[in-house]
């Protein structure tokens, strides 16, 4: 992550300067968009992988048919500061959706869905670089770490629950985009970025999943990801 940040500010400070409004440092940004979550998701069962048709890993039964990724909105608002003409400091709420993932695991002839969902979003601060193509044209990169918050889901079959669990953790983002001066302080900037938010795992079934047709220690696990798009517009103050 390290190597990333001085690559964002080596660029920035290698090019001409980014000419936004040279009398303005501080910058407002607000965006929307589209987010590709992925997930790696994995079915955690010690107590079933005795009994299923499915192929086991260790206390994992290995899903089928398993669909691991998904498209949401997303949004964002930030807030920065321009240090220099071309490098700037910033801090963000990153909404980054819904992920919905799925796959079966079948018992005594008949495949259960293993359903899960997380909402996650983000609050980050970091690095960012930018210089001019044209007068009006400018390309930027950013490097960002921070707070990912991910609450997660999931449903087994008709009846099966896999509790909710809230995580906060280390998360970190990497991306870049092209903006265009559309007035005097005001940029249209379309970007693209990746976030790595770490572990979504839903809560174990719990003591009360035999009434729900389930065993007490079954647990959706996986790590989150995020590839957003968004198109945004950019306000110096």
């Amino acid at each position: 992550m390290k190597k990333i940040l001085i690559a964002v500010i080596a660029l920035g400070a290698a090019h001409p300067a980014f000419a936004a409004d040279e009398d303005s440092k501080v910058y407002g940004e607000i965006g929307v968009g589209a987010g590709f979550g992925k997930t790696d998701l994995q079915f955690q069962n010690p107590t079933g992988v005795r009994f299923t048709s499915n192929t086991t890993t260790g206390s994992y039964i290995n899903l089928t048919n398993k669909d691991d990724s998904d498209t949401s909105f997303v949004g964002y608002a930030a807030l920065g500061y321009n240090v220099t003409p071309n490098i700037n400091v910033h801090a963000s709420h990153q909404y980054l959706g819904k992920t919905q993932a799925a796959g079966g695991a079948a018992f005594s002839g008949t495949t259960f869905a293993q359903n899960y969902e997380a909402e996650a979003r983000g609050l980050f601060v970091g690095v960012g670089g930018n210089f001019d193509v044209t007068s009006s044209l400018f390309a930027e990169v950013n490097g960002d770490v921070g707070l990912g918050i991910v609450k997660a889901s999931g449903t087994q079959g008709t009846r099966g629950i896999f509790p909710s669990a809230s995580h906060s953790n280390f998360a970190w983002g990497v991306g870049g985009g092209i903006g265009y001066r559309v007035g005097k302080g005001v940029s249209l900037i379309g970007k693209v970025n990746y976030y790595d938010l770490g572990n979504a795992d839903t809560a174990l079934s719990g003591p009360n999943a035999n009434a729900l047709g389930m065993n007490t220690d079954e647990r959706l696990e996986t790590k989150l990801t995020a590839m957003t798009t968004t198109l945004g517009l950019r306000f110096n103050f």
